[in-house]
């Protein structure tokens, strides 16, 4: 049995209640958290990741902004 998509991304997060945000623990590259999606080992940058998971999906011109300007943040 594999582990849901949604409880392997939480691992990799830590909680920041000082600032609000959601810090990502695991692979980043350029400063921007990586989460491998699938088995073919598709890497994603996590904080697109996230939106999808408890959002919505986004379309692939679609730009998200860190408003706290911590590019590690998914929340």
């Amino acid at each position: 049995m594999t582990t849901p998509i949604l409880d392997r991304f939480l691992a990799k997060v830590e909680h920041n209640d000082a600032d609000g945000c959601w810090n990502w623990t695991a692979h980043t590259y350029r400063g921007y958290g990586r989460f491998t999606v699938d088995r073919f080992r598709t890497s994603q940058k996590a904080h697109r990741v996230a939106y999808e998971l408890l959002v919505r999906p986004l379309q692939p011109d679609e730009v998200l902004h860190h408003s706290c300007e911590n590019t590690r943040c998914v929340n």
